[in-house]
């Protein structure tokens, strides 16, 4: 079966931020979502680093914002 890469954007959210009942909220949200996927996803993998947007006229460094 071909393997295929999911990325997914969202806000660079430092979880030491959040109070223990906003962490297990997240938690609790992520969870139910990998609940949905799960056997279609093979490996959970890992955040990616910088970035870099490719564009017709060239690419260039992006914020730091997929992690």
């Amino acid at each position: 079966m071909p393997k295929y890469m999911m990325i997914y954007k969202g806000e660079a959210t430092d979880m030491s931020d959040m109070t223990e009942e906003q962490q297990a909220e997240v938690m609790t949200k992520w969870g139910a979502w990998m609940g949905k996927v799960g056997d279609a996803l093979a490996d959970i993998g890992t955040p990616f680093g910088p970035g870099t947007s490719v564009v017709d006229d060239g690419s260039s460094a992006t914020a730091d914002a997929m992690t």
